[in-house]
């Protein structure tokens, strides 16, 4: 919807109504100037299948705060990748499905958020997760995680799950 638009700064979206939206893929994509967004009520994520790439490049977003919730959500694939601007990440209120069994792929979510240096997951429920490849490579910042939410039986793939984190000092789970 906005993806590579160079030139936007500030987003309100507290209007828009996604009820029925599934796909969200690349929606803020390469918004490299995107520093504040104001979003929409939490529920309207229900419908949301897939997030991939939804702020890939938004190098300058400062912080995202999302009180979503999503049932069946499959794809959140490099989700927040490359918003180099964020310090912390929140989603203690992102909710998924309790049993997860949309929840795919979550690879590269987090990846080359270079200054972040905590990350909240709260409830976030990852039961049947089966990539979780490089979800947060690239953190060169983040200094400590709990994971403990990140239930791993059902994953096959963690390859470099924590690549170039030299800053972890602290891993919880």
């Amino acid at each position: 919807m906005f993806n590579s638009c160079r030139t936007l700064t500030n987003l309100d979206l507290s209007s828009l109504n996604v009820i029925n939206v599934y796909d969200m893929e690349g929606f803020l994509a390469n918004c490299s100037n995107v520093t504040n967004i104001n979003w929409f009520n939490k529920n309207y994520a229900r419908a949301f299948q897939d997030i991939s790439n939804m702020f890939i490049g938004c190098g300058k977003l400062t912080s995202i705060s999302l009180n979503w919730r999503m049932g069946n959500c499959k794809d959140k694939s490099h989700f927040l990748q490359g918003c180099s601007g964020l310090t912390s990440i929140d989603l203690s209120g992102f909710r998924t499905n309790k049993e997860g069994k949309y929840d795919h792929d979550t690879s590269y979510m987090f990846a080359e958020c270079t200054n972040v240096t905590s990350i909240t997951l709260g409830d976030f429920a990852t039961d049947y997760t089966l990539d979780r490849s490089y979800m947060f490579s690239g953190c060169t910042s983040l200094k400590s995680i709990d994971v403990s939410t990140l239930q791993m039986y059902k994953t096959t793939t963690i390859d470099g799950i924590f690549c170039y984190c030299s800053g972890i000092f602290a891993l919880v789970g």
